[in-house]
């Protein structure tokens, strides 16, 4: 089944009292694949028992958690690295209307070159609006 992609009009302020429209493409979901779906799907294709996928699932968050908030950067090889990321937001404060700055902790992926290179294979099919 291929990809399927929409193109979206989005509007970027140009000047003072014109709008540009500009055109994104934009993937259409077709489903969203629970983790019951995803255990039943890998469970078959690999021919691991579910209780050995869930545990190992649950031994890499556990792990890839643990090194990230250590600072470190993961790279697992075949699905990509994570590393950990920070954000800045700035919020007023209601008492004193000051700027408070808010660091907020996340994580990054970015997926192996050949697992960009297979997605990049894929046959894409464009829809209407």
């Amino acid at each position: 089944m291929p990809v399927s992609y929409k193109l979206v009009p989005i509007s970027k302020p140009a000047s003072a009292n014109k709008v540009k429209v500009l055109i994104r493409p934009s993937v259409v979901i077709n489903e969203i694949i629970t983790p019951d779906v995803f255990l039943e799907k890998f469970s078959q294709y690999k021919r691991f028992p579910k209780a050995n996928i869930v545990h190992f699932m649950y031994s890499l968050q556990e792990f890839l958690l643990q090194e990230l908030k250590e600072g470190n950067i993961v790279q697992t090889g075949a699905i990509g690295t994570f590393f950990p990321l920070v954000t800045l937001k700035k919020e007023k404060n209601k008492d004193t209307k000051n700027t408070i700055n808010n660091f907020e902790f996340g994580i990054n992926y970015r997926p192996t070159l050949e697992m960009k290179k297979e997605l990049e294979g894929a046959e894409l099919k464009k829809v209407q609006i």
